[in-house]
């Protein structure tokens, strides 16, 4: 989850006695539903498949570390020395891109790779005030039918009425 009990707390200027945690988990799943990502990486690694294209260069789910890159042969999967795959971008997050020396079979879900896959360590900030706003919102009764409008990048909305919250 982005975004703790004690940051809503503090937006909306109140101490919460409830247990806010469900209107939080509503709030980043449905950020995470509305821009296609997860902005914060899991605590374990998990693997996902993807296609070989025949190149040397593979585009793969945003990550923020890969442990292990295996490709398939015949019926076995062989698992890529680290001197023999690498990362890109090489010094930024997310990890977008894997590279190898020589090329990635051109077969569907030939390619292996375990890692963590988020599109950071920690939500982005201006992600953390947007799950606080519509946490916020939720947890005050707010329906998204009395938002007249929305922003996700750089996060804005704003109200038909005057009592609402942002």
């Amino acid at each position: 989850m982005y975004i703790q009990k004690e940051q809503v707390e503090k937006h909306l200027g109140e101490t919460i006695a409830d247990n806010i945690d469900n209107y939080i988990k509503s709030a980043c799943d449905y950020i995470d539903n509305y821009t296609q990502r997860k902005f914060e990486a899991g605590e374990n690694e998990e693997i996902r498949f993807y296609d070989g294209e025949g190149k040397d260069e593979l585009v793969i789910d945003p990550a923020v570390s890969i442990s292990e890159v295996a490709v398939l042969q015949g019926a076995s999967w062989i698992v890529l020395k680290s001197e023999d795959w690498g990362a890109l971008p090489y010094n930024s997050l997310p990890i977008r891109r894997i590279f190898r020396n020589g090329v990635f079979s051109n077969l569907r879900k030939s390619v292996r790779v375990k890692g963590r896959f988020g599109w950071s360590n920690c939500a982005p900030d201006d992600i953390k005030f947007c799950a606080t706003v519509l946490t916020a919102s939720m947890y005050r009764g707010k329906s998204s039918s009395e938002i007249s409008s929305e922003k996700v990048g750089d996060y804005s909305v704003s109200f038909d009425n005057e009592k609402g919250i942002g």
